[in-house]
């Protein structure tokens, strides 16, 4: 090999005086590093070692910081790309090139170690081994392709490389090699570097991986959580399901069912001051739900699927299914009027379609013999007759009409007139007396 004969005569008073002088072989490379001259042995400018070389897992650099000895370091790029710097932070390494490391540090230095015009040489000191074989990864993978290995690389060391990491026991594994197919490990594999399940790979491997996450699940409606649930063989967070879940399962993960708002509300008659009004009980909320399933809507009934898991309702969901839960309003309060019985009458608020019967027994029931009895209903203009035999003896009669509000249900005695009390009394009011009585008898 022929040699290339230099000398130096460095300058004063830079350097001592005398000269550098010497023999190096084709090899030798001289070349600016910061503000000064220096002289390093290095491999040949290839692509490997050009400014163009793009760093990678296993390349060597050295960090300077000039006049801040407490950021010089020498490291190795691991093979996730990513190191932690003390008081910078996290950086990630492999995809750059030296100058563009260089680059983002000096921004670092500026930024959270508060140095003004950091002076910062990084160098690379040492470059990973040349790839002499390729595997090729492909499936539900970050980063699929044909990849460059080293010689004897371990199964591991390729998944950290293409981001391979989270949720490894929710996906399978083949790897194909010549004609033979056989499963792998991957959780194991990246759990237990050098173990069983991580194997060597070989030139010419074709590793196929497969998610087996089931989907999503969409939960709208009335109730605390909705939203988007993915399905997961280990759910991990408050919007994930395991895997095959039933209605229960989607309901009690979104917080369960929300209830309407649906106070207690008077619906005694009108009396005298001090009175206590009758109360209607809080009404147990209704539902309407659905699944939608493709293009069918299948009828769900949360409420059983809750009460009872094991039961027909607690119907199992399949990925993409949409299931809406929503809040029946209840039906508003009419008024209607009461007139002609012992206790309890006047004006009542009842829900929406009550009927006559429902009326009555609300306001205790007939005081007299329902034969003895007369009924209508007034409204508006109409009065619609009542036959109150009928009515008693079969609710579902024609006759147990649904009150509209406005109505006003009259029930008659043939042998009685009406009178009201009024004044200084226990209690005053309307009141239904036999012909020819006395204000005696009225008080």
């Amino acid at each position: 090999m022929k040699t290339l004969g230099f000398q130096f005569c460095a300058p004063r008073p830079r350097l001592r005086r005398g000269c550098l002088g010497g023999a190096f072989g084709l090899a030798g490379a001289l070349f600016l590093s910061g503000p000064t001259l220096s002289l390093a042995q290095a491999a040949p400018p290839t692509a490997r070692t050009s400014s163009g070389y793009i760093l990678g897992a296993g390349d060597a650099l050295s960090i300077v910081v000039a006049g801040q000895p407490d950021f010089n370091q020498s490291l190795t790029v691991p093979p996730d790309g990513v190191v932690t710097l003390a008081r910078l932070g996290t950086l990630k390494l492999s995809g750059k090139t030296r100058l563009q490391v260089q680059n983002e540090l000096t921004v670092l230095l500026i930024k959270r170690a508060r140095i003004r015009q950091p002076q910062i040489a990084v160098t690379i000191t040492g470059v990973r081994p040349i790839p002499v074989e390729r595997v090729v990864l492909s499936g539900d993978v970050p980063r699929a392709g044909s990849f460059d290995i080293s010689k004897r690389q371990r199964l591991s060391v390729l998944l950290a490389n293409v981001g391979l990491q989270d949720r490894l026991e929710e996906r399978r594994a083949t790897l194909t090699r010549g004609a033979t197919t056989s499963t792998l490990n991957l959780k194991a594999a990246a759990n237990t570097p050098r173990g069983a399940a991580d194997i060597e790979l070989r030139n010419g491997d074709v590793i196929s991986v497969r998610q087996i996450v089931s989907g999503r699940v969409t939960l709208d409606g009335d109730v605390a959580r909705p939203g988007e649930y993915e399905l997961h063989l280990n759910p991990r967070s408050a919007m994930e399901l395991s895997l095959a879940p039933r209605l229960s399962d989607l309901l009690r993960k979104a917080g369960g069912l929300r209830e309407a708002a649906n106070p207690i509300v008077p619906v005694g008659v009108e009396g005298a001051p001090g009175d206590t009004p009758l109360l209607s009980p809080k009404e147990k909320t209704v539902y309407d739900a659905y699944l939608q399933r493709g293009g069918r809507k299948i009828e769900l009934k949360p409420e059983a699927a809750l009460t009872d898991i094991t039961g027909a309702a607690n119907v199992p969901l399949l990925p993409g299914d949409i299931v809406r839960v929503k809040i029946v309003p209840p039906k508003p309060n009419i008024t209607v009027y009461l007139d002609g019985l012992d206790k309890q009458i006047g004006a009542k608020s009842v829900k929406e379609d009550t009927t006559v019967l429902e009326l009555l027994a609300s306001a205790g029931g007939t005081a007299k013999a329902s034969e003895g009895v007369t009924g209508t209903v007034r409204r508006g203009v109409a009065i619609l007759p009542l036959d109150l035999p009928a009515l008693l003896l079969n609710s579902e009669s024609p006759a147990n009409l649904k009150l509209q509000s406005g109505d006003i249900v009259q029930l008659r005695e043939p042998d009685t007139i009406g009178v009201r009390l009024v004044g200084e009394v226990a209690k005053a009011g309307p009141l239904r007396l036999k012909p020819g009585a006395r204000i005696l008898d009225a008080v």
